[in-house]
């Protein structure tokens, strides 16, 4: 099919949706046989909604591409009209979901599908014979005793009822036409008990569908070596395991949900081998900023931790010379740590370096802060010095500046902002701390967190020059183009198998797919002509 149609029809498929309505499960997730391993639902009525593309001709870059047929024949031009004067047409339905699922079996033919609903049988069997004459395909389409069916260039099957549509694509482009009969009529046909929509995992995921939502099973990956070798190593099944992953569009801010269902082999392997916790040292936030560039914290299990990593070659063998092995490290360590970087100073102590530097804090918990003296001890010389209450740590041939080391008998913090070292020292939390904010509650239920936030005011003219000297021109504008759309970047992953990925966005207000196709049609020519860089 030649290329500068497919183009002009992907662009109008955008204009292709005008209404929506409530939805029951639609016929078309029939078609997902049971040994499908990866599935993703389009929630296609919020989509429009969210987007807004109800007003989609507002978006004028968009309609400049959409316009653009120049390299067209005059009869793909008039089919593409055709078809944007009068989008419902086509007989699809845009009011259930679409499906598109993968199925890889051993030995057998790699297939993508896609599965949508028909609210009209003539029109899509119209659509269908006019898009494939107008490209120029080869075709005839069959028919089956429930369905017809049309197979092009030995590769690609479309079969159609009065209620559902069904792409099937073989990986394989040599496949032979007989394959693709048996399997659209296969899936055409499938039986309840063969139908995904029945398994359990599968049932609970799509009951909490968002936008866009995927789910994929660890078969997929069963005749891989690594597959083969984590069940040896561990002596599991890890079959059947899920993966859910939920994409959300909401008022200034993307979610994307992450899940993991395990079976009951590896869910007691999980449990008996859990590295990470969800009750982080929150005493350590006192000692942080409310307001951070970066900010990252982490709570582990040590013993467990140490388990894992004890068959390391390294480990080994420091376990066997080191004055303080790391089984006794980890021991010492309470498993809460915490890492921030929450300003810039424009020069360093005892620096004639204009460069700004960038001020940074870690904090540990402890439990016998005795092995840490004795790690102290056993540094080369010259490495620290002991002052009143802390250690001051040569480090100014790799930034430039020294930092500071203090701890007590429950907590250890190193950071090179001297005043934030010495407030500890004092026994005195700093002021607008981040365990005074609604955050610290996140940061202690959650195994790992991490926020990013770009601050204008933080980061001055001065670093943005040293950073930009090392940028694209492209690279710098599509950062800007970043920097207005984005607020900060947040992720949670918690020791259930559960995890949080979430964008925040500077504007609040409006839908954040409506902003981001808006930002897209705004800056479309930048982004045109950088595709290489965004490995489009």
């Amino acid at each position: 099919m030649k290329s500068s149609l497919i183009t002009s029809l992907l662009f109008s498929i955008v204009f292709l949706v005008l209404i929506t309505s409530c939805t029951k499960n639609p016929n078309s997730i029939k078609f997902i046989p049971n040994n499908a391993h990866v599935v993703t639902v389009f929630n296609i009525s919020s989509i429009i909604n969210k987007g807004d593309l109800y007003n989609v001709d507002n978006l004028e870059n968009l309609n400049k591409l959409r316009n653009n047929k120049e390299n067209l024949k005059i009869n793909e031009v008039q089919f593409i009209d055709k078809i944007l004067d009068n989008p419902l047409s086509i007989g699809l339905n845009y009011d259930k979901d679409w499906f598109s699922f993968y199925i890889n079996e051993p030995n057998q033919e790699q297939l993508f599908c896609f599965s949508a609903g028909v609210v009209n049988e003539k029109s899509i069997t119209n659509f269908i014979q006019e898009f494939l004459t107008t490209s120029d395909a080869i075709y005839k389409i069959e028919k089956e005793e429930n369905y017809n069916f049309t197979i092009t260039d030995n590769h690609t099957a479309l079969a159609w009822d009065n209620k559902k549509l069904l792409i099937v694509s073989s990986e394989n482009s040599g496949a032979k036409e007989i394959d693709l009969k048996t399997k659209i009529k296969e899936l055409f046909n499938l039986k309840p008990n063969e139908q995904l929509v029945n398994n359990d995992s599968f049932q609970e995921f799509y009951s909490n569908k968002k936008d866009i939502s995927v789910w994929m099973s660890s078969n997929l990956y069963s005749e891989h070596r690594e597959f083969k070798q984590f069940e040896a190593k561990y002596d599991l099944d890890a079959s059947n395991n899920y993966f859910s992953f939920f994409f959300d569009f909401k008022a200034g801010q993307i979610d994307l949900d992450a899940q993991f269902e395990g079976n009951n082999s590896v869910e007691e392997f999980i449990k008996n081998n859990k590295v990470l916790n969800d009750d982080f040292n929150t005493e350590l936030l006192d000692y942080f900023p409310n307001n951070n560039i970066i900010f990252a914290s982490l709570s582990v299990n040590t013993a467990v931790l140490f388990e894992e990593i004890k068959e390391n070659s390294m480990v080994a063998v420091s376990e066997k010379v080191s004055k303080v092995t790391p089984s006794e490290l980890l021991e010492s360590m309470g498993g809460s740590i915490a890492f921030s970087v929450f300003d810039f100073k424009q020069k360093a102590e005892n620096n004639h370096s204009d460069v700004p530097k960038p001020l940074m804090v870690l904090a540990f918990d402890l439990k016998h802060k005795e092995v840490l003296e004795e790690l102290i001890t056993i540094l080369p010389n010259g490495s620290l010095e002991k002052k009143t209450g802390y250690y001051e740590i040569a480090t100014r041939s790799m930034l430039n500046e020294n930092t500071y080391l203090a701890f007590n008998s429950s907590t250890g913090v190193l950071s090179n902002d001297k005043n934030l070292i010495l407030q500890f020292i004092k026994g005195e939390s700093i002021s607008n701390n981040l365990n005074e904010t609604s955050i610290a509650s996140e940061i202690e239920y959650n195994s790992f967190y991490l926020n990013f936030r770009y601050d204008d005011e933080k980061i001055s003219e001065e670093i943005q020059k040293n950073i930009e000297k090392s940028q694209t021109t492209s690279e710098k504008q599509l950062i800007n183009v970043l920097k207005q759309l984005a607020e900060s970047i947040d992720f949670k992953l918690s020791s259930e198998n559960k995890a949080v990925l979430s964008l925040k966005l500077i504007n609040k207000k409006e839908n954040s797919l409506k902003v981001i196709l808006e930002t897209i049609d705004e800056n479309a020519a930048l982004i045109e002509s950088n595709s290489a860089l965004l490995n489009i």
